[in-house]
């Protein structure tokens, strides 16, 4: 498959901040393999992420997910999934990316809309889905100010996280530094 330069940067960066593998009793996201990806996310993919061909997708197919098959699952469900593919700005592609890596392409785009009408004082709507109306909104703004105002939206979801659910405290730091990668 053939990436584009920026697919490649994000996926790096991405794969960088994921990590290592965990097994975290209050991660909501469940067993996590290699840069992030989780065990639940590889059980949406189907059979297709049967690697080890035995019928079912369970943690023995997750350890045996390459970097290669990774970047192809993310490149699919993440970077087409959140359209980062049609924003005009490097930066906003590698972090709306990142963010729908780690919440979904629904909340990547839907922060993205929040980060755009806040800014510009504007209504796109936030229904979490860049359309031609969203993706013309958003590129014709100055594309610093608009990725620093997806910053602060990024961290107020996780707070929101945080505030409705107190067992997710301890990762908020961390989630904090995501948002101003």
């Amino acid at each position: 498959m053939d990436y584009s330069a920026v697919y490649e940067e994000a996926f790096r960066r991405t794969e960088f901040i994921e990590g290592r593998a965990t097994n975290d009793k209050d991660d909501k996201g469940g067993v996590t393999g290699e840069g992030g990806l989780s065990l639940r996310y590889l059980k949406s993919l189907g059979q297709l992420a049967d690697l080890d061909h035995d019928g079912d997708v369970d943690e023995e197919d997750l350890k045996l997910v390459t970097a290669d098959q990774r970047k192809q699952f993310y490149s699919v469900s993440f970077w087409i999934g959140a359209n980062c593919h049609k924003l005009n700005s490097r930066w906003l592609q590698i972090k709306v990316y990142d963010t729908a890596c780690n919440v979904g392409p629904k909340r990547a785009q839907q922060i993205l809309q929040v980060a755009y009408n806040t800014t510009y004082k504007k209504q796109i709507a936030e229904d979490g889905v860049l359309g031609p109306a969203s993706i013309a909104a958003v590129s014709s703004m100055d594309d610093y100010v608009l990725l620093q105002s997806y910053r602060t939206q990024q961290e107020l979801f996780y707070q929101r996280i945080v505030l409705s659910d107190s067992t997710q405290q301890k990762y908020l730091l961390g989630w904090k530094r995501r948002a101003y990668t």
